[in-house]
């Protein structure tokens, strides 16, 4: 698939919300999501660096939206040829034949084959890709293989932008990790409470109980052996009475195990 085709595809994630479900968009492409033929275009939107894999779940990279997105001609042919070269095939070609400044065309499936190790199945479809990606790009003549790689050669500008993205893109990926690392430890701690002796016997009382005044210490030592329990304690204190008598509502259990929530910050 060459780059433009790949674009086409991007701008339909993104008038769809720039995230869609797979069998979504084997859907809006009109094809089968367990097909070869709709696995290869995410694979080569993949390549590209033009969408993000979560699950079953299809996003749009940073640098897909701003090709989507940019309307001047010319700096989102840049972006393009920035996702055109995100493919290592494609460039370590560019590397090779920008110092040469021309390609063989009729020779380039015996280069991709022997010189870049291409199995013989994929080369008519890597050649065609890598020729109608550079011409649409505005880098090489179809007539004569000629190379114009001046649009290779990035202002200072560009650069920092491109630099920019990416930076930005890995931020957020980061901060992502923070947030389900936080959400981890939280569920770690909650599971602690829940499997804990003091969580167990409170939710003994919940419903209205015989006093069991066993219960009542037991409780009473598993909280004041614990210093850290300071809301906890004085919340039990108040309620020991009523707990005692079998009266407490649950509302007021609720408050207890609030304050136990809170001295554990969870």
């Amino acid at each position: 698939m060459n780059i433009i085709d790949a674009v086409n595809l991007a701008k339909k994630i993104h008038k769809n919300g720039s995230k869609l479900k797979r069998n979504t968009f084997a859907g809006l492409i009109n094809m089968k999501e367990d097909g070869g033929a709709f696995r290869t275009k995410v694979t080569a939107l993949k390549k590209y660096g033009l969408i993000e894999i979560d699950g079953d779940e299809i996003s749009l990279t940073r640098l897909a939206k701003e090709i989507v997105l940019t309307r001047d001609d010319g700096t989102k042919k840049k972006y393009m040829y920035q996702a055109f070269k995100n493919v290592e095939l494609f460039e370590d070609f560019i590397e090779k034949y920008k110092k040469i400044g021309k390609i063989e065309l009729e020779d380039l499936n015996a280069i991709l084959e022997l010189e870049f190790n291409v199995n013989q199945k994929h080369v008519a479809a890597l050649k065609r890709s890598i020729i109608e990606s550079l011409s649409s790009l505005g880098l090489l003549k179809k007539d004569t293989g000629e190379l114009d790689l001046t649009l290779t050669q990035e202002n200072n500008e560009t650069k920092e932008v491109l630099q920019k993205m990416i930076i930005e893109e890995e931020t957020i990926k980061l901060e992502n990790k923070d947030v389900q690392k936080e959400k981890q430890k939280t569920d770690e701690k909650l599971t602690s409470i829940l499997n804990s002796d003091i969580f167990n016997i409170i939710t003994t009382f919940s419903s209205y109980f015989k006093p069991i005044n066993s219960g009542i210490e037991e409780i009473s030592k598993i909280i004041k052996s614990n210093e850290n329990l300071t809301h906890t304690q004085v919340a039990f204190n108040l309620l020991k009475e009523e707990i005692i008598n079998g009266t407490i509502p649950e509302e007021k259990l609720k408050i207890l195990l609030n304050a136990l929530k809170q001295d554990l910050k969870i």
